[in-house]
C-alpha cells in the first residue's frame, strides 16, 4: 500500500511540474515575441505623429511603415504567435489611447487579412519588399502581379491629419485604389465622432464632415 501511495506521489509530482513547465514555457514565450516590440516602435511613431517633423513626405513615411508592420506580423504567425495577441500586445506598449490602440489593432487586422486573401505571402519577395516599407504584389487570381498600395478610409482632403493615422491606412490593389474619391462613403456621422474623441481629426475637421453630410442629405432628397 505504502508503494502505492509513494507511486502516486511521484506521479502528482511529475503531472504537476509538467504544468508548470507549460506554464513558463507559454510565458516565456509570449515575452520573446519580438515582433509586437517592433510593431509597438512603428505605431509610437504613427501615434506621436513624428514622421510629419521628420520627413518631407509624411504619407510616405506612414506607408512604409505600414507595409513594415505586415512584415512584422507575418514574422510573428509564423513562429506560432497570433496575429490578435500580438497586435493587442503592441498597442499596449504605445502612447496610443485605450479606444485609440483598439481601432489601430482592428484596422491592422484587417489589413493583414487583405494581404492573405490577395496571396501576397505567396512570394518571399513580397515579405522582403514590405521589410523595406515597399509596397508588394498581389498573386490571387484576377489580382495577380498587381501592387497593393495604401488608400484612406477617409480623405486626407476632408481631414489632413488623419493622413498617417494606422486607423486610416487602407491596404487596396492599386487599381482600387485609383478609383477613390474624396466622397464620405460608409463614413457617416457615428464614425466621425469616434474619430474626433480619439483625436484621429480635430474639431474643425469633425464639423467639415458633418456639414458634408448635411449637404448629401439634403440633395438626396
Amino acid at each position: 500500500m505504502s508503494r502505492i501511495f509513494s507511486f502516486l506521489i511521484i506521479v502528482g509530482g511529475l503531472v504537476g511540474c509538467y504544468f508548470l513547465y507549460q506554464d513558463y514555457a507559454a510565458k516565456t514565450k509570449e515575452k520573446r515575441n519580438t515582433a509586437s516590440e517592433e510593431i509597438a516602435r512603428l505605431i509610437d511613431i504613427q501615434c506621436r505623429q513624428e514622421v510629419t517633423t521628420e520627413a518631407e513626405d509624411a504619407s510616405f513615411v506612414s506607408q512604409g511603415n505600414l507595409f513594415r508592420i505586415m512584415a512584422y506580423l507575418r514574422h510573428a504567425e509564423e513562429n506560432n504567435y497570433s496575429v490578435a495577441d500580438t497586435l493587442r500586445k503592441a498597442v499596449e506598449a504605445t502612447s496610443a489611447r485605450p479606444g485609440e490602440g483598439r481601432m489601430i489593432a482592428e484596422m491592422l487586422s484587417e489589413n493583414y487579412r487583405v494581404l492573405k486573401q490577395l496571396d501576397v505571402f505567396y512570394e518571399l519577395g513580397n515579405l522582403l519588399k514590405m521589410e523595406r516599407g515597399q509596397p508588394p504584389v498581389a498573386k490571387a487570381a484576377e489580382w495577380e502581379d498587381e501592387e497593393v498600395v495604401v488608400g484612406y478610409v477617409l480623405s486626407p482632403l476632408h481631414a489632413p491629419e488623419a493622413s498617417y493615422s494606422l486607423v486610416n491606412l487602407l491596404l487596396l490593389p492599386e487599381s482600387v485604389r485609383n478609383m477613390q474619391t474624396d466622397a464620405l462613403v460608409n463614413f457617416g456621422p457615428e464614425i466621425a465622432k469616434k474619430w474626433l474623441v480619439e483625436r484621429i481629426i480635430s474639431p474643425d475637421s469633425h464639423q467639415l464632415i458633418l456639414d458634408q453630410l448635411m449637404d448629401k442629405t439634403k440633395i438626396n432628397y
